[in-house]
């Protein structure tokens, strides 16, 4: 088969309507186009760079920075969000600094515990021998004084109740010196 290609003349008309045509799809476009982009910087400024600086502050925060002041300049619900954000940080400063606080009163407090312990188990230690010593004396002595054959009934029985009442006291000491000892352990 053979082809054959007319050619033909392009009218006036039609070139004109081309034209129209083409700035018509051009001034669609612009008037889509600012729009849209008008919005895009709208978006920008209002709501996608504020939302970027709470995001930096909410890092900052989660790493413990709290000493960076927040900036987010921003009005509607984003500026009250950026409001209530800067409020919650300032409560958690204030949390941690009460925080740190209360350690500190707790490890003075631990610390005046320590030595008020170490200044009983001195004074215990201490008052074992302060009483054992003369005690154990008294009880000593009245054992040599029993063997001396010259003693009446009367003495002999004096003797053994200064012998008993030693012995019983050198017990109530003895008991009440572990009884502590088992207290300062439990403390411990």
């Amino acid at each position: 088969f053979p082809v054959t290609i007319m050619y033909s003349e392009v009218d006036d008309s039609f070139l004109a309507y081309e034209q129209s045509v083409r700035v018509s799809f051009l001034l669609a476009f612009l008037v889509t186009a600012l729009p849209i982009g008008m919005m895009g910087y709208f978006w920008g400024n209002t709501i996608a760079q504020p939302l970027e600086q709470l995001t930096e502050a909410v890092r900052l925060m989660k790493q413990g920075n709290l000493d960076r002041a927040i900036e987010v300049k921003a009005n509607g619900e984003i500026g009250q969000l950026a409001t209530e954000f800067v409020a919650m940080r300032h409560q958690r400063q204030l949390a941690e600094q009460k925080l740190a606080r209360q350690k500190q009163q707790a490890e003075t407090a631990k610390h005046q515990a320590e030595l008020a312990n170490q200044a009983k188990s001195e004074f215990l230690s201490n008052m074992s021998h302060e009483l054992r010593t003369p005690l154990n004396a008294v009880i000593g002595f009245s054992q040599l004084m029993k063997r001396d054959i010259g003693l009446t009934e009367e003495q002999k029985t004096n003797l053994a109740v200064i012998q008993m009442s030693g012995e019983h006291l050198l017990r109530l000491i003895d008991n009440f010196l572990s009884m502590a000892k088992l207290a300062y352990r439990d403390w411990e």
